[in-house]
């Protein structure tokens, strides 16, 4: 994972994270695999159906479901390995996400201020 942070003000942060293609492939497989055990199509029994037929019926939801976990995932981890504390939800600036590619995005959020005692 690469993060890239910039201080916009000294409470306004943006970060851009990237993550490459084969941890993307992971989490959709992952996702897919989620899909296959719950989904109930017609002619299959629950968690029977084939992974292609479950992979076409359910494309736009399997690839909305990865996005938001990458998302949630990678925002967390980032501002944790970065030690910082947001406040409030990220603004959600840009977004790459196109399969076989490596997922990008960029958000920017307001962190807790830091205070120095003055004696």
């Amino acid at each position: 994972m690469r993060i890239e942070l910039k201080d916009l003000t000294p409470v306004r942060k943006q970060m851009a994270v990237e993550v490459d293609a084969d941890e993307v492939a992971r989490e959709h497989g992952a996702v897919l695999r989620r899909f296959v055990s719950q989904v109930r199509l017609p002619g299959f029994r629950q968690g029977k159906a084939p992974a292609s037929i479950v992979r076409t019926r359910f494309a736009k939801e399997i690839e909305e479901d990865v996005r938001d976990r990458l998302l949630s995932r990678l925002y967390r981890e980032a501002t944790q390995e970065k030690g910082l504390r947001p406040l409030g939800d990220p603004l959600l600036e840009k977004l790459i996400h196109e399969e076989g590619q490596p997922f990008r995005f960029e958000a920017s959020f307001e962190v807790l201020p830091t205070f120095t005692a003055r004696g």
